[in-house]
């Protein structure tokens, strides 16, 4: 049987995070708890962003439970225009990215761009730490994923 995965291809390995966008903490804790169990809850701060070009602060509180084989996250825009804030107020709550392990996120990113993907936001913790939320190309519905370079 063949795989019909069109990021497989793209060499980026299994999903290892499915991540929902949401207005409410709360509230959706209230609604995903009874489903995943207990989350982990959070504030990120995340200055030194850069969405589309621009340098921007991306303050997000931020929801993770990893009971299962894949990490579930729930992310909460705290305050300020933002890729979250956009989603939200387009397609309202709900799935707004899977993320991909990689081990050479700029190498990866300069690859993807060129495969037609926009990069959205970018942020670099240390030399060898960073992430970054990408948009599929040619999608009436957006595909948003993550890499993640993290030791």
């Amino acid at each position: 049987m063949t795989s019909d995965n069109r990021f497989e291809s793209l060499g980026l390995g299994p999903i290892e995070q499915v991540a929902y966008a949401v207005h409410d903490m709360q509230r959706a804790l209230e609604r995903y708890e009874p489903i995943y169990g207990a989350f982990e809850v959070y504030d990120a701060p995340n200055p030194g962003c850069t969405a589309r070009g621009v340098e921007v602060a991306f303050p997000v509180r931020i929801a993770t439970n990893n009971d299962g084989p894949i990490e579930i996250e729930l992310l909460q825009p705290l305050g300020g225009p933002s890729v979250l804030t956009e989603h939200l107020a387009a397609h309202g709550e709900g799935l707004h990215h899977v993320r991909f392990r990689c081990p050479e996120i700029d190498a990866k990113i300069v690859e993807l761009e060129a495969a037609g993907f926009t990069n959205l936001l970018y942020k670099r913790f240390a030399e060898n730490v960073a992430f970054s939320y990408l948009s599929a190309p040619g999608e009436d519905e957006p595909i948003v994923i993550e890499l993640l370079q993290m030791p």
